[in-house]
């Protein structure tokens, strides 16, 4: 959401999903825009035909086939086997993106943690956010 692609959250455990979904807004807390979220997304075709006359969201799948749609997602989170993928068309937008695989890492290592509260994963999400911001404004 922070560089605005297109991003699916598969999982086969349906709460893992919508919290992993529900946690994506945190990384862009100053723009508050929670519309961006599709929780729970199925591959029917209205709802596929949405997600490609959308540019920007987070949606959230149950379906394994998900995998396959890579016209659908320009990273893939599969949370089941802690992987991101990112497609072919969206690579060169990722390049210098360690940033990203160590916030996946963390959200992985969080959702499995029961003693890690929401307030805390909100408070280290708005860290690692801000120091990201901060050294991308040095870069001017």
């Amino acid at each position: 959401m922070l560089m605005k692609k297109r991003i699916v959250v598969f999982s086969e455990d349906l709460s893992l999903v919508l919290k992993f979904v529900r946690g994506f807004p945190l990384f862009v807390w100053h723009r508050q825009n929670w519309d961006l979220l599709r929780p729970f997304s199925q591959q029917s075709s209205s709802q596929v035909s949405e997600l490609a006359n959308t540019p920007v969201y987070v949606a959230g799948f149950c379906d394994p086939m998900i995998k396959t749609r890579d016209d659908l997602y320009d990273l893939f989170v599969d949370v089941d086997s802690r992987s991101i993928t990112i497609s072919e068309n969206a690579r060169v937008d990722f390049a210098l993106g360690s940033f990203h695989k160590e916030i996946a890492t963390f959200l992985v290592q969080s959702s499995e943690d029961d003693e890690v509260s929401d307030q805390s994963l909100i408070k280290n999400l708005a860290v690692q956010t801000k120091d990201l911001i901060t050294k991308l404004s040095s870069l001017r």
